[in-house]
């Protein structure tokens, strides 16, 4: 009996230790909601840049911007869409304002399941362009490598369309 007594007095305190889910947390780690969440980031120099994951479109989002979707776990492409103003005077007087294009992300990023997961795109975040202008595209100039170095780049071609 003392053996029992001894069982029942071990098994009550780890028992106690236990947690009782009283918090919310269901320990998928999200809050006990058990939804699958992607919140991204926009810690890059470039402001209203739109974002989606699979079939999730993100809202605009300036510099520092951080905005948080439910989403379908999996491994997908992230998305960028930037509308873009050129910088140099001297293709503003030529009367090119800028560009509006779409990139996807280099890597594919996974939203794992019932968790909270995190993508922050930065001035570094390696992208491609995905269709857009067919001159550019065609002159050979950069298509793959950040926002800057592909922005820089078709700067380039319209400054020297005419040449």
């Amino acid at each position: 009996m003392k053996k029992l007594l001894t069982l029942v007095a071990i098994f009550m305190l780890i028992s106690a230790g236990c947690d009782s889910g009283s918090n919310g947390d269901s320990g998928k780690g999200n809050g006990g909601n058990g939804q699958t969440t992607l919140t991204i980031t926009n810690s890059s120099d470039y402001g209203g840049l739109v974002f989606s994951f699979g079939n999730t479109d993100f809202e605009v989002m300036n510099r520092g911007g951080e905005a948080t979707k439910t989403v379908s776990a999996g491994t997908r492409f992230v998305y960028v869409i930037a509308e873009y103003t050129f910088q140099n005077p001297a293709l503003i007087e030529k009367g090119f304002g800028g560009v509006h294009q779409m990139f996807e992300v280099n890597e594919v990023f996974t939203c794992e399941d019932s968790k909270s997961n995190q993508f922050t795109f930065t001035n570094n975040t390696v992208v491609t362009m995905i269709g857009g202008d067919s001159g550019y595209r065609d002159s050979g100039g950069p298509t793959t490598g950040t926002l800057a170095t592909i922005f820089a780049g078709i700067e380039n071609y319209y400054l020297h369309l005419d040449d």
